[in-house]
């Protein structure tokens, strides 16, 4: 019911209650009130913080332009907001959580929600969701799933949102290992040094596309509030938060579902 546009529903409607009183469902309609309008004039431009290694959902090519999925989604929302969205790049995903942590940028992309962020970020609702994975060798029938992280060796990108869910799979016997990058946890799983490598679908696409492993293969997926991608804002930037939730809500959800299917479905 969710993934039917709002303007489908009002048309619906329309059709078949000829009363406008009787209608619920509206197309989505967005208007800067004064008050906002004057907050983005004087806070303009907003930077946001973008990584420059996940690839399809942030792409920077060697002339430094910007696209991909949270590209296409910043081009959306400052149609709505009258203000440019700057994106700043970050090669590590640390600095991303990092720098908005710190409320050196306004916003950043591709976050989800953990209790540490929560303390100082809020969160619009996610505009997509990338399952986490988990990652082994072919040589390893013996690993099949998170279910098996008890007795094994788990690595994970250091900072990783999900990690939490991670190590509660590897109570009982099981350890796990951080890494800066997605490029030194999967060749270490390669080359024997830990037995499984959690990650997410699009990191791992990402990294198999670049440096093709093919002797790694994906043995488990798992939808996660790890995998959410939403914006996240310091706190004392509430104005921003309230007017990125509403225009995300006005962009129509054919457009959204547009979005991923051209960039990660």
């Amino acid at each position: 019911f969710e993934s039917i546009p709002k303007e489908e529903l009002s048309r619906i409607e329309a059709r078949w209650l000829p009363n406008e009183a009787d209608h619920f469902f509206a197309p989505s309609v967005f208007r800067l009130s004064d008050s906002e309008r004057r907050w983005l004039e004087e806070n303009a431009p907003l930077t946001v913080a973008v990584t420059n290694f996940i690839e399809p959902i942030d792409i920077f090519d060697e002339t430094g332009a910007y696209r991909g999925l949270n590209a296409d989604l910043l081009a959306l929302l400052e149609d709505r907001l009258e203000v440019d969205l700057l994106p700043e790049a970050r090669s590590q995903w640390t600095d991303v959580v990092d720098s908005v942590m710190a409320g050196e940028v306004d916003l950043a992309l591709s976050m989800s929600i953990t209790p540490d962020r929560a303390a100082a970020l809020g969160f619009t609702k996610p505009y997509a969701n990338d399952p986490i994975v988990l990652v082994a060798s072919k040589t390893r029938p013996d690993v099949t799933g998170f279910a098996d992280l008890g007795r094994l060796t788990t690595g994970l990108l250091d900072g990783i949102a999900f990690a939490g869910a991670i190590e509660e799979f590897a109570r009982g016997g099981g350890t796990t290992k951080r890494f800066a990058n997605d490029v030194e946890g999967l060749r270490a799983l390669e080359n024997g040094e830990i037995d499984a490598y959690a990650t997410t679908m699009v990191m791992f696409g990402t990294q198999q596309r670049t440096t093709p492993r093919p002797g790694l293969t994906v043995v488990e997926s798992r939808a996660h509030e790890g995998g959410a991608l939403r914006i996240a804002v310091p706190k004392d930037r509430d104005v921003l938060l309230r007017l990125l939730q509403r225009a995300i809500d006005a962009i129509p959800q054919s457009r959204l579902r547009d979005l991923r299917r051209d960039w990660i479905d």
